[in-house]
């Protein structure tokens, strides 16, 4: 208060609103904390692919898209696999120096002839990229040019053509050990051994022969089928035991 010859005593300020937490707990005024952001597996995959931790997939027939997906991945210093690769033939060292692969789109299936993105494709284009020592290997396409004839699809790849020239591989292997090795799983399939997963198709005859059909099928080590001619041979063994 003021004492004698002093200035009266001002009124008492009332309280005000301030920045710091309230002594009575308002949660309004308490900082939060901020909630963690949620995955966004798209972009995490783009930082792989940066990264180099896993390779990039485009699809392209033309030699002019080719040339333009091998720019992108060395701007970017990708793993780039072809898809497709009609024309991949034409670039084949462009493709070498890109360290680029190609999966080759089926010659045989649906479709497959009336694609003009294909129009450019000879039945040598394995063999010339093998000379040019790109790496490649056989695929079913995909969507509606997609072919269930893989194994011919393979048979044609190393078969030779306008040049007479041939690639030394096994068609069955191309879509089992070295497809699975293309891929990045041999560890989990494509090959008969212990510990990989029991899925086997048994045949009358070689598997690469026209007249050869399929006798049984096991899947996970599990019989899952087996032709009429199969099941009587069994019954009749069963029978004589």
């Amino acid at each position: 208060g003021g004492g004698p010859g002093g200035p009266p005593p001002g009124p008492t300020p009332a309280p005000t609103g301030g920045s710091g937490p309230s002594s009575g707990g308002d949660s309004a005024d308490e900082l939060k904390k901020p909630a963690q952001p949620g995955r966004d597996p798209r972009s995490e995959m783009i930082l792989k692919a940066l990264d180099r931790e896993v390779p990039v997939r485009v699809r392209a027939n033309r030699s002019e898209d080719i040339l333009n997906a091998i720019d992108l991945a060395n701007e970017f210093n990708l793993r780039l696999v072809i898809d497709g690769g009609a024309e991949s033939y034409l670039v084949g060292a462009a493709l070498r120096r890109a360290e680029a692969t190609v999966v080759l789109g089926p010659t045989i299936g649906r479709g497959v002839y009336a694609n003009d993105e294909i129009a450019g494709r000879r039945s040598d284009a394995s063999a010339r990229l093998s000379e040019a020592s790109v790496g490649w290997a056989v695929g079913s396409g995909g969507g509606a040019g997609a072919s269930r004839f893989v194994l011919m699809n393979a048979q044609a790849a190393v078969g030779g053509g306008e040049g007479g020239s041939r690639v030394l591989k096994d068609p069955l292997r191309l879509v089992t050990a070295e497809a699975a090795d293309f891929l990045g799983v041999s560890g989990k399939c494509g090959r008969l051994r212990e510990g990989m997963p029991a899925d086997v198709v048994v045949w009358t005859g070689d598997p690469l022969e026209p007249g050869s059909k399929v006798a049984m099928v096991y899947v996970g080590g599990e019989l899952v089928y087996q032709s009429d001619e199969v099941a009587k041979n069994n019954a009749g063994e069963g029978a004589k035991q």
